[in-house]
Order: C-alpha cells, then sequence, then structure tokens
C-alpha cells in the first residue's frame, strides 16, 4: 500500500469512516460575568439595544440574542462573539457613551454552540457559561491508540475497494503494520 502504514502508520478505509467509525465529540466550554470595578457596573446586554455604543474589541455581534448571548445550536467561528457585556461611562465632553466587551472564542476555535446556561453569583450579578460542540471526523495526521499502547498517525483514508478483501468479501476497518509490534515490544496487541 505505497508505504502508507510504514513503521506505526495505519491506513483507515473511508467506508468505514464515513459510517461513524473513530468519530467524536469535542466541547470546549467559555465563561463570563458580570462585574463592578471602580464604581463601573459591567452587564449583559446586545450592543444593538444600547445607544450611544463603542466597540472595544473587533468581532461579528450579529448572532447574539437581546440578552447578549449567542443562540443554541448556531454554527459560529472565532471571529463570532459569544457574549457581550455594556458599561456606561462619561466621556471628556461630557456624554453618555456605552463601551461594549465581546467575549470570542479561542483563535481557531468553530463549531456549534450546544449549551448556555446563565446563573447568579453569591455576590450578585450574573454569570454565562457557554459550551461549544464540535464533531471530529479522523483524517490524515490523527493519531490512534489502542489499550495495549500499540499507538500510531493516520497515513492514507482510501476507499473499501482499493482495501484488501478475502474470498467472501470481507474488507479490514483498519491496516496497521505487522512489523510496528514486535519492535514496540506491545505483544499484547497480539494476544
Amino acid at each position: 500500500y505505497s508505504g502508507y502504514n510504514q513503521e506505526d502508520a495505519v491506513i483507515l478505509n473511508k467506508t468505514s469512516v464515513d459510517r461513524g467509525m473513530f468519530k467524536s465529540l469535542y466541547y470546549r466550554s467559555y465563561e463570563d460575568s458580570e462585574k463592578n470595578e471602580r464604581g463601573k457596573k459591567f452587564y449583559f446586554s446586545n450592543p444593538k439595544m444600547e445607544k450611544n455604543i463603542h466597540k472595544l474589541k473587533e468581532g461579528v455581534y450579529d448572532k447574539l440574542d437581546d440578552n447578549g448571548f449567542i443562540k443554541e445550536e448556531t454554527y459560529i467561528t472565532d471571529k463570532d462573539v459569544i457574549s457581550s457585556k455594556c458599561v456606561k461611562v462619561i466621556d471628556k465632553n461630557g456624554v453618555e457613551v456605552t463601551k461594549v466587551v465581546g467575549n470570542k472564542p479561542n483563535f481557531g476555535t468553530s463549531g456549534i454552540v450546544d449549551k448556555i446556561v446563565v446563573s447568579k453569583k453569591q455576590e450578585g450579578g450574573r454569570m454565562a457559561k457557554v459550551r461549544i460542540r464540535k464533531i471530529k471526523i479522523p483524517g490524515i495526521g490523527d493519531k490512534f491508540a489502542s489499550r495495549c499502547g500499540q499507538k500510531g498517525m493516520c497515513g492514507m483514508v482510501i476507499p473499501s475497494w482499493e482495501m484488501p478483501h478475502t474470498q467472501d468479501g470481507i474488507v479490514p476497518d483498519i491496516i496497521i503494520n505487522p512489523h510496528a509490534i514486535p519492535s514496540r515490544m506491545t505483544i499484547n496487541q497480539l494476544l
């Protein structure tokens, strides 16, 4: 198979992967809370509901609801704001301005908003937790390991009709190199 299962590498059956083999969910949570800082009250709100706004952080605020939280089951990227807080201040001209701070996910993060929980804190104010769900489908470069400690990277994902098969037409889900087992001394993998 052209050396794509060289050393510890493995080859996966694309048909098995399409059926859900090794598919996983990855959850990441973000937390934000209202606070009082030097007499200024930061509160959750959508900037579109405020007057005289000044955004302190760049980001896309379009997916927020009226309370300043992202809606559940919304697809987001690292440019989308998941919660926004406002604070009212008086500028040097004596005009009341609403400053907006948006909480964004980490760089490179994307996924679907799974759950939002808003609760009250003991000190007063509200606390919000946003959980983002990402479905991870296995591919080239992903690492796989068995309970025996035998591990290897995916070198190739090929369709089932290109995989080896028995006389009865049975096709394997995964091909590992047999030379990887004695040299790593994971003999229990064979047992």
